[in-house]
Order: structure tokens, then C-alpha cells, then sequence
């Protein structure tokens, strides 16, 4: 005879209630990956964790206008990666310093994300583990932050007015709980 058990689990309901009023956000392509994860050969990077990748579509059927904003090299293009998980098309601009010939923290960069996010600063916020890039300089530039640190921040660090300190993307969206019943 098989027992039936409980499992729960979480389904994103939409996004965080701390983002109300912003209408763009802007990942930089690490805060989509495990930061301990292999280079895929293939794509010549980290691949885009699955989990993220279930973020990014959550985000974006919330309403977000989504930009990546990112450091690269000059022949590395992160939509492959983007691609291979799916969600490159939910991406309204991608911004890479390879093909760019600039790159955080330049501050014409971040005039360029701004340009890209197609609306006011203030209703921008960016979201990567850099607290000079994607944290103090988008600040500067009237965004606000997302600062990815799961263990909380590091030894010396302050974190700055307008940004706020992330675990990781799940932090983005709201979950519920859903139960399932299991034989």
C-alpha cells in the first residue's frame, strides 16, 4: 500500500511588491547565472540558470520592459545564452560592452541604458552582484539598485540609499504556495 504525502511548492505570482512604480529593469547577464557554474563550450560562458530563466519569464509577463546590460568580450554575444534558455526574445535591448567598445563602469554606458529602458531613471532599476557596476554607478545616474548578495553584503561594504540588497532574482517576483499531493 502506498502512502500519499504532502509536497509543497512555490508558483511566482507576480512581481515584488518593492518594485511597484518601476517599469524597467535591467540584468546583468551574470545575475542570471550560478556563479560556481562550468563554462559551456558551446556558448563559450556560464549557461543561464534554469530557475532564472523562470524569474525572467515571470518578470516579464508582469509588465517589466527588460534590458540586459553587460560586460563582454569583444565576439561574445550573451543572447546565445539567453537564447539556449529561452528567454533572448523577452529582452527589449541588450547593451554589451564587447560590441559596444565601452563598458561599465563608463558613465556613458549607463546614459545608454537609460536610453534603452525608454523611460524615466527613477522607474529603473538594475540588478547584478557588482556593487561599483550595477549598484553605486547606476545610482549616480539616477536608477535605482538591486544588489545580489546571498550571504548579505561583505566586509566593508555599505550598501548605498536607492539600492536594495537581493539573495538572488527569486527576490524579484512573489510566490505562492501550492501543494501536491504525492503517492
Amino acid at each position: 500500500m502506498t502512502q500519499k504525502t504532502e509536497e509543497s511548492r512555490t508558483e511566482p505570482v507576480g512581481a515584488a511588491s518593492w518594485l511597484n512604480g518601476i517599469a524597467c529593469l535591467v540584468l546583468d547577464y551574470a545575475a542570471l547565472t550560478d556563479k560556481d557554474a562550468a563554462i559551456n563550450p558551446a556558448l563559450g560562458m556560464p549557461p543561464v540558470k534554469a530557475e532564472h530563466a523562470e524569474v525572467v519569464h515571470g518578470l516579464y509577463a508582469a509588465g517589466f520592459r527588460l534590458v540586459l546590460a553587460t560586460d563582454s568580450n569583444p565576439g561574445l554575444d550573451r543572447r546565445w545564452g539567453l537564447r539556449e534558455a529561452g528567454i533572448d526574445e523577452l529582452f527589449a535591448v541588450f547593451l554589451q560592452s564587447g560590441q559596444l567598445g565601452l563598458s561599465k563602469p563608463d558613465g556613458i554606458f549607463y546614459e545608454l541604458v537609460t536610453t534603452a529602458a525608454v523611460c524615466r531613471p527613477d522607474r529603473i532599476v538594475t540588478i547584478g552582484h557588482s556593487m561599483i557596476k550595477d549598484c553605486q554607478q547606476p545610482i549616480r545616474y539616477g536608477m535605482y539598485a538591486a544588489l545580489i548578495r546571498p550571504l548579505g553584503l561583505e566586509a566593508g561594504e555599505v550598501l548605498p540609499h536607492g539600492a536594495r540588497l537581493i539573495r538572488g532574482l527569486e527576490d524579484l517576483i512573489e510566490r505562492t504556495p501550492v501543494s501536491q499531493s504525492a503517492s
